[in-house]
């Protein structure tokens, strides 16, 4: 969308999918896509909240299942179905995901992780050093 906008302009609005407009439309909602999808991959790598990033690719999907609902009368039947349905599954997905996520602020988007701790010497039995806990034990055969 961001590279060739028109195919999906067209495929969109059909004829009026020609104008500049429609194009810069295209181009700019690829755009918020790419930009919200790199965002969102650089930031839980570096520990953010996952919530975070989806709910706000969630906001976006959202306001564009609005925006074509609204003005699905102005739109070819078959663009606007697609796009309804695309908004609506992508809403859909990202809801559910909101929701699995709410029980707590991982870090790296996976269920149940937790922080890694570090135990100084002083709390350790003698001669160990310091200590790393990550959630789960090495040791435990369970």
């Amino acid at each position: 969308m961001v590279a060739a906008p028109r195919p999906f302009a067209l495929w969109l609005a059909g004829r009026d999918g020609r104008r500049t407009g429609m194009q810069l439309l295209a181009r700019s909602t690829g755009g918020r896509d790419a930009a919200l999808g790199t965002a969102a991959v650089v930031g839980l790598a570096r520990g953010g909240d996952a919530r975070l990033w989806t709910a706000a690719q969630l906001g976006s999907d959202m306001t564009d299942l609005v925006a074509t609902v609204a003005m699905r009368d102005g739109l070819p039947r078959n663009g606007r179905r697609v796009m309804i349905g695309m908004a609506g599954a992508a809403s859909a997905v990202l809801a559910a995901a909101l929701v699995g996520l709410r029980g707590g602020s991982s870090s790296n988007g996976a269920a149940g992780a937790s922080a890694e701790q570090t135990v100084p010497a002083s709390r350790t039995a003698d001669g160990m050093g310091s200590v790393v806990i990550a959630g789960e034990s090495q040791d435990d055969p369970r």
